[in-house]
């Protein structure tokens, strides 16, 4: 049962205002569909990694992940502390690398704690990786700092901020190396950056990892969708 100004709730006797959609021109859509604004032709405005001296392209996420644990020096034996909140592209390379993940808890604003951090670190630990989830920064200057006074490589996980600052610094400054995924904000299949403020990024020749055939059937879908 509807109304001249919206659709009628029958349950409650009250009607509603009918939703409005807006519609954005498609030509104002068209910088945003270019890769030129991604490689520093967005001004000051937007940060992001892709302004940062050192950087590379890899497959995805999870091989930046691992190259990044890579230039850090992360092998067999070492400890990697990382979030409680994870995905597995965050622990497939620690494993592949011999290394052992110790996890460490976040608060329920998906915030890291360095208090909570602290008691985690031990002699092997060597690196602490740091998720800014869904865009929002998280305590990088707290977690950097703490990452200073232990003597740890820090990973920044931007997989969910491409763009964005903290305390008027780009976010994946914070740390010696950030990580971003290209699927999550662009419309290709997969991609991911490697890239550091702070250090020159010289990848040793990698060794072929088997990281499943999920991408393979990635693919396949996206040509049967089509």
């Amino acid at each position: 049962m509807t109304g001249e100004d919206g659709y009628s709730l029958v349950a409650q006797g009250r009607s509603i205002p009918r939703p409005h959609i807006p519609v954005a021109p498609v030509p104002k859509l068209a910088p945003l569909l270019r890769l030129g604004p991604l490689w520093g032709g967005r001004g000051d405005m937007v940060a992001s990694p892709f302004d940062f001296p050192h950087k590379r392209a890899v497959k995805d996420g999870r091989s930046a992940i691992y190259q990044a644990l890579r230039l850090a020096g992360i092998g067999p034996g070492d400890e990697v502390l990382v979030p409680d909140y994870h995905c597995i592209a965050m622990i497939v390379p620690i494993l592949a690398l011999g290394a052992r993940p110790v996890f460490y808890a976040i608060d329920a604003e998906l915030m890291a704690q360095p208090d909570a951090i602290r008691p985690q670190i031990s002699k092997a630990s060597k690196a602490l990786l740091v998720v800014n989830y869904f865009g929002f920064p998280n305590r990088l200057a707290a977690c950097a700092e703490l990452c200073r006074a232990h003597g740890l490589m820090m990973i920044e996980d931007c997989a969910h901020s491409l763009y964005g600052r903290s305390d008027g610094q780009s976010l994946g400054s914070f740390g010696d190396y950030s990580i971003c995924s290209m699927r999550k904000f662009l419309p290709v299949q997969d991609g991911g950056l490697l890239a550091s403020a702070h250090h020159p990024i010289d990848l040793p020749p990698a060794p072929k990892i088997a990281w499943g055939g999920g991408f393979a059937v990635f693919c396949i879908l996206c040509r049967l969708a089509r």
